[in-house]
Parts: C-alpha cells; sequence; structure tokens
C-alpha cells in the first residue's frame, strides 16, 4: 500500500516539475529592443522601402517589428533561446510574419547543428505581397525538446523578412531533466525505505 502512495507521489512530483520547467518567453518589440538576438537585423515600424510591417487578419502593425536584415539587401540574425531567461531548449516558436517572400529562411540548431529548416516557399503563394492575408501570416512551429534546439536563424536574401509578437516556448535540456528525474527517483527511494522502518 505504501509502495502505490509513494509510486504515485514521485509521478505526480516529477509531472509538477516538468511544468514548472516549461517557460513562455513574449518578445513584442515595442520597447526598441530584440532580447536575445544578434546579428544583421533592426527594430523598426511602419513600412518604409527596406521593410514593411506585417498586416495580421487585415491589420496593419502599428507597432514596432524586427527585420532582417537591418540594413543592405541581404543578411541573418539569431536567436539565442538560452539568453531569453527560460529554459535553454525551444519547443515552440509562435509569431506574425509579414510579407513572406521564397527566400526567407527560419533555420533551427541544436548547437551548431542544423535541425530544421523551413523557408517561405512553404507558405505559398510567398511572393511577398505587403497586405494578403497569404503572405502575413500567423505562424507556430512546435519541436520535441529532444532535438535541443538552442539557437534559431531568421534570414532573408534580399529585402527583409519581417517578424513581430514572437512567443518563445523553452524547457531545460535533455541533460538537466535526466539529473532531476534522477533526484526525484533518490528522493522516492529514501521515502520508502523510511516507510518500511516506520511500519516495521
Amino acid at each position: 500500500m505504501n509502495c502505490i502512495f509513494y509510486t504515485a507521489c514521485i509521478a505526480s512530483i516529477t509531472l509538477t516539475a516538468a511544468q514548472a520547467g516549461a517557460s513562455t518567453t513574449i518578445i513584442d518589440f515595442n520597447d526598441g529592443s530584440a532580447p536575445g538576438f544578434s546579428g544583421n537585423y533592426k527594430v523598426t515600424s511602419g513600412t518604409d522601402s527596406t521593410a514593411a510591417a506585417p498586416v495580421i487578419d487585415g491589420v496593419r502593425d502599428e507597432t514596432r517589428y524586427l527585420a532582417v536584415p537591418g540594413t543592405g539587401t541581404s543578411g541573418s540574425a539569431f536567436l539565442d533561446v538560452g539568453a531569453l531567461g527560460g529554459g535553454s531548449v525551444l519547443t515552440r516558436l509562435n509569431a506574425d510574419w509579414g510579407s513572406i517572400d521564397s527566400y526567407n529562411t527560419l533555420t533551427f540548431y541544436a548547437g551548431s547543428t542544423v535541425v530544421q529548416t523551413i523557408t517561405g516557399s512553404m507558405f505559398p503563394p510567398a511572393n511577398g505581397d505587403q497586405s494578403s492575408a497569404s503572405t502575413n501570416r500567423n505562424i507556430t512551429l512546435d519541436f520535441n525538446r529532444n532535438l535541443g534546439i538552442t539557437r534559431v536563424g531568421f534570414s532573408s536574401g534580399q529585402l527583409a523578412l519581417e517578424l513581430d509578437n514572437l512567443s518563445v516556448g523553452t524547457v531545460p535540456e535533455p541533460a538537466t531533466w535526466a539529473m532531476l528525474l534522477l533526484g526525484f527517483t533518490m528522493v522516492g527511494a529514501a521515502a520508502r525505505r523510511r516507510s518500511k522502518a516506520v511500519t516495521a
């Protein structure tokens, strides 16, 4: 009887810890900053000759947003997932992606290894239309945490890739979870031994 109770208790603790370890960071760029980003980008507003504000559900974004590149006609920026203060492994990326072009690319890395690449051409017609619903979308990408994605690259071969309202879901690295689970198992084993000693 006691063994069943402690097993259930350990499972409950593990589930609670897993939920507590998950983190979501919202980046809206409204304060002019781009936390976790490096590379060739700019935080801007409005539409000009180098970038166009996303139009989501027929509404043009009047706030600040991220445009890659920040200068020139091509470039890349990178988001370091661990720099956001939550977990260090990406599990979800949600964003408003404006005027999607075939030459826009999102690249997901585990360390320096490319895990997945998403191109604008996967969202037809990918012609960069600045007001069409088909080229201005809210996207959600989910990833298995075991992929170990730690960095996201945003690049454009010509004029810009525009993003706003990023929601970045993260968890601790799988190795960290293994250590936590080992710790919970040891706590459960110690509790079981104490229970048997008291019963005797």
